[in-house]
């Protein structure tokens, strides 16, 4: 399904809307030597960008779609912790989750709302040592996706997301 402006629905809500307030917060961020956390998943591991075709026209699932955007946020706050390494800290994190279709994909237990928001506060938390533009699944670093490590790939995400949201 396409929002109003033309974006797959989950890309838009799952990237694009955190990529556009992070990237209009970030000035802000910087100053404080603030700390952005964006809620990914491990989903990401699997996904591909659909470079030629981001809103999925061809050969839509949710699943991809999901997965697209969780691989373009992992990316970006990777992207985002290299631009400003000193001033600003960004990870993103998979908390995991007690909603039966992501605990069905994942194929591992629930999480409660709770811990999963307990793990987000820990992360945002300046006491809480991290890897700046690191993923983390709960509390430890995880593997990132290969994308996430690709420089070409972050610099061309960032530049198409920019001009998605209006900010090119």
């Amino acid at each position: 399904m396409l929002t109003e402006d033309g974006h797959e629905q989950t890309f838009q809500i799952n990237y694009l809307a955190p990529f556009l307030l992070t990237r209009l917060l970030a000035g802000a961020l910087c100053k404080a030597r603030g700390r952005a956390v964006a809620v990914s998943s491990t989903l990401h591991r699997g996904a591909s960008l659909a470079w030629g075709d981001l809103t999925r026209t061809r050969g839509y699932t949710p699943l991809a779609a999901y997965g697209q955007a969780a691989l373009a946020l992992t990316m970006f706050t990777r992207a985002l912790a290299d631009t400003q390494p000193d001033e600003l800290t960004a990870i993103s994190v998979d908390p995991g989750s007690d909603d039966p279709d992501v605990v069905r994909m994942h194929r591992w237990a629930t999480t409660p709302v709770d811990h999963s928001s307990d793990i987000i506060l820990q992360l945002s938390s300046p006491t809480m040592l991290v890897r700046n533009g690191a993923f983390y699944e709960g509390l430890l670093p995880g593997q990132a996706a290969s994308a996430v490590g690709d420089q070409r790939a972050l610099a061309r995400l960032w530049r198409v997301s920019d001009r998605l949201v209006g900010l090119a």
